[in-house]
């Protein structure tokens, strides 16, 4: 192949593997939006409840916030408390507020209860973005090792990915100190403090439902939009990190920037295009994708097939022939 074809065969299959990739994400990003919704409707149930038990002439009545819960109101918030843990036993961090649960108004009342739907909303959150973004690196790693085997002619005999190098590789903490997991709970906790802020200010000044539900859904957008772009950003990180797993898998020394696969590119990807860069001094953001949230830049192999050959003859690797990827992966791919 000359360049340009060479050029050619990894765009298209680029392609096809951010198609993979993009997939899991929207898949992804469904499930968390009807949950998303559902939490946001239950949240405004329990506003409405409150407006209908304690207020008059669409106000709140805020004195009777400042009253202590009644015991049926206690027993359900410990209810739900349990409700809570039982499903999400990582978020057994309410334990103080099991042992305060007599001292509450019903103001705090309240409060506790958007808390739990905004935590599980936190849970659910992480809980789909792990399942898509592990996916998104085994179907990446697997598929970038094919990939190389149908352009060099050789193959390797790989084992399946292991649950610690999964584990390792979705919680690595590759952006300001945090991973996806710290950046989901961040975001949750951000819109938490914000409503127990805001909420009860709102109340006390007599704020209509209609005023409190149009702030409330507007904070949310806010939080969407997060969840959004996170879900975009840490699926091109595990893309890419898988890609590079592969190349240090088949022993590739250098990778080219490819940065022509979307229709609008940054600035910062446009100068990074075709530039080669030794793949051990690879530093995500410098000179190894993604480079921005929403990035679209990905890598292609540098390394020639004379190279390729010769550094794997003498690791166990055999010459193949173009075949379907799912031959490929019952031949050379082992089970764990």
């Amino acid at each position: 192949m000359t360049q340009s074809k060479q050029e050619k065969y990894w765009t298209k299959r680029k392609q096809q593997i951010i198609k993979v990739a993009d997939k899991h994400a929207d898949d992804g990003l469904l499930l968390y939006q009807a949950f998303f919704q559902e939490k946001l409707a239950e949240i405004e149930l329990l506003i409405q409840d409150y407006y209908d038990k304690y207020g008059k002439n669409n106000v709140i009545e805020y004195y009777k916030l400042m009253q202590e819960m009644s015991v049926s109101e206690r027993k359900d918030l410990y209810s739900n408390y349990q409700e809570l843990i039982a499903r999400y036993p990582q978020l057994n961090n309410f334990t103080e507020i099991r042992y305060s649960f007599y001292k509450l108004q019903r103001l705090d009342g309240l409060m506790v209860n958007i808390m739990y739907k905004l935590y599980k909303m936190g849970a659910m959150e992480e809980e789909i973005l792990k399942d898509k973004l592990s996916l998104t690196y085994q179907e990446t790693y697997y598929r970038n090792l094919y990939d190389n085997a149908m352009y060099y002619g050789m193959t390797g005999t790989y084992h399946a990915v292991s649950e610690e190098v999964l584990r390792a590789t979705l919680y690595k903490k590759w952006i300001k100190n945090q991973n996806f997991s710290d950046r989901v709970w961040g975001n949750t906790k951000q819109l938490t403090l914000y409503l127990q802020d805001e909420l009860p200010k709102m109340l006390s000044t007599g704020t209509s439902y209609k005023e409190v539900t149009k702030q409330l859904r507007n904070n949310f957008d806010v939080k969407w939009h997060e969840a959004e772009r996170l879900a975009r950003t840490e699926s091109a990180f595990i893309t890419e990190h898988a890609t590079q797993d592969a190349y240090k898998r088949d022993n590739i020394k250098q990778y080219r920037i490819l940065a022509t696969l979307d229709t609008v590119t940054s600035k910062i990807c446009q100068e990074q295009d075709g530039k080669v860069y030794d793949l051990d001094k690879a530093v995500v953001g410098k000179n190894y994708p993604p480079f921005h949230p929403h990035c679209r830049t990905t890598t292609i192999s540098a390394t020639s097939k004379i190279e390729y050959r010769a550094m794997n003859l003498n690791r166990g690797y055999e010459r193949v022939s173009d075949m379907t990827y799912k031959k490929w992966e019952d031949t050379y791919v082992k089970s764990a």
